[in-house]
């Protein structure tokens, strides 16, 4: 026998019921009382050795058979929040390609997802909005941490790329010519610095991107004739 409880829903009611959470404990309870008393032996899926059918895909869909609760049936308002979702996992994606995978993003870009704030009769502006704020807000002061300086040493040009996020930085400096365009991998140890080296320093643009993408992380600066 399998018994499932979507034992979150309580907690975000419109109209929170106490009795809900005192229902819970009381389920709860009487299945410890009935495990002690020999009567039935809970198990945990991850005790199930051997299992006849393998999962080979999962339904874009849910078990409604469609995701109009999450997407249209009042889509004014659910299409601000998918649209809030979108921003923070494109903003999520780049810190990770740049700082690696990091746990508390990831928590609270999930808070982002959640589903049940999404449901047509319990959406909340306010949870999707002050979470997907947070995530977008710690990637742009990571990715602000990061600065591009500039110096001259034996007539060439030294690029100096300083990292002051509490995590290394993976980065590509792309130098772009008249003639050519050359890019530079560079790894950046939290709290330090790179110097890069480059011939001549005139009429060149020069750009911080992500590895991968090549996402621009900030406006690119453009060195002409006679600058100093």
């Amino acid at each position: 026998m399998t018994v499932a409880l979507d034992g979150e829903n309580w907690m975000i009611l419109p109209t929170p019921n106490p009795y809900a959470a005192l229902l819970l404990e009381k389920i709860m309870m009487y299945l410890s009382q009935a495990r002690s008393d020999g009567y039935i032996t809970p198990i945990r899926p991850s005790t199930i050795k051997e299992f006849h059918d393998e999962i080979k895909e999962i339904p874009t869909t849910s078990w409604l058979g469609s995701p109009a609760k999450w997407v249209s049936e009042r889509a004014d308002v659910q299409s601000r929040l998918w649209s809030m979702a979108q921003v923070a996992i494109g903003k999520w994606r780049i810190y990770e390609e740049v700082f690696g995978e990091d746990e508390e993003l990831r928590m609270s870009l999930a808070m982002v997802l959640d589903s049940d704030y999404y449901w047509a009769e319990f959406v909340n502006v306010n949870h999707v909005g002050e979470w997907a704020y947070h995530v977008v807000s710690r990637v742009e002061d990571a990715l602000n941490s990061l600065r591009m300086g500039f110096g001259l040493r034996d007539g060439q040009m030294e690029v100096i790329i300083s990292n002051n996020w509490i995590k290394d930085a993976s980065l590509i400096l792309g130098v772009e010519t008249p003639e050519t365009y050359m890019e530079y991998g560079i790894k950046v140890q939290a709290g330090s610095s790179e110097y890069i080296r480059i011939n001549g320093f005139n009429n060149m643009v020069i750009s911080l991107l992500t590895p991968k993408t090549r996402y621009r992380i900030r406006k690119a600066i453009k060195i002409v004739r006679g600058a100093t």
